[in-house]
């Protein structure tokens, strides 16, 4: 309820997370940044969504 007062009566606005300075990572970004990290498989399941 505070958030809410202390924004003027409107709800915040969430952070985006794919938002990094003023740059937002396409989706096709970040699967490149993940590819080190993940397995084939999951990436697969990425792409598919």
């Amino acid at each position: 309820m505070s958030r809410l007062l202390a924004s003027g009566g409107t709800p915040p606005i969430d952070e985006d997370p794919f938002t990094i300075g003023d740059v937002r990572l396409s989706p096709g970004r970040i699967v490149g940044l993940l590819r080190p990290h993940m397995m084939e498989r999951r990436l697969e399941r990425i792409r598919a969504v």
